[in-house]
């Protein structure tokens, strides 16, 4: 998985498309989360959130206030995890996206 990570912070530095960089920035951050590197993924979906709100990405911000939440839950500010539950509930609402109220769900 490290080389995997490697890889793709390089192809990050690279990609000049911004829909790129977020949807990479996301799946690095998510992979960091995995491997147990809580703050370096905070960080990147952090990022990626930022871009999926400039581009105006509805998935990309559900899914990044999804794991936020997760993030934010495991530090124990469990109010303001709920908070962004509740952004990512509402964004799979607004989407119909069954399958991703359904992992928001099981997040809380």
């Amino acid at each position: 998985m490290k080389k995997q990570l490697k890889g793709g912070e390089k192809f990050l530095d690279k990609c000049s498309n911004v829909a790129w960089k977020a949807k990479i920035e996301y799946r690095i951050g998510v992979s960091c989360f995995m491997k147990g590197d809580l703050v370096k993924s905070f960080e990147l979906i952090q990022d990626a959130f930022g871009l999926f709100e400039m581009l105006d990405n509805k998935n990309g911000l559900m899914q990044a206030y999804n794991m936020l939440g997760i993030l934010i839950d495991l530090q124990g500010n469990y109010s303001m995890a709920f908070d962004f539950y509740s952004m990512s509930l509402q964004l799979a609402q607004e989407l119909g996206d069954q399958m991703a109220m359904a992992r928001v769900w099981i997040s809380t």
